[in-house]
């Protein structure tokens, strides 16, 4: 596992999503846990660098263009040697996948 990223120390793994891991870290600027997404750009061609790249930043331009309590806040992003990152807001709650049916749907009294 990662000890850094940028100016993140990496404490543990929240979990894993389709472009890369989740990482808990520390912010030791302004002294807060943040999420950590990662996306992991080794053995990749320059292409599909690219691509992967554009398709990680877009997600984090959308998010942060939200503003709502059940939506995290995006506080930075960048990249590391040959890793790509989204650092955002932890939220506190229950897990989306406790809250998904069988069938993808949301569980009712979810």
């Amino acid at each position: 596992m990662i000890t850094h990223l940028g100016r993140y120390e990496i404490v543990g793994v929240l979990g894993r999503s389709s472009m890369g891991i989740v990482y808990k870290a520390l912010d030791p600027l302004f002294g807060r846990f943040v999420a950590v997404k990662v996306a992991d750009l080794t053995g990749l061609s320059s292409k599909e660098i690219a691509e992967y790249e554009s398709r990680f930043y877009q997600e984090a331009q959308a998010a942060g263009g939200l503003n709502h309590n059940h939506i995290f806040t995006i506080y930075d992003m960048g990249k590391s040697d040959n890793e790509a990152y989204i650092a955002m807001e932890i939220l506190q709650g229950r897990e989306l996948n406790k809250l998904i049916g069988k069938q993808g749907t949301i569980a009712k009294g979810g």
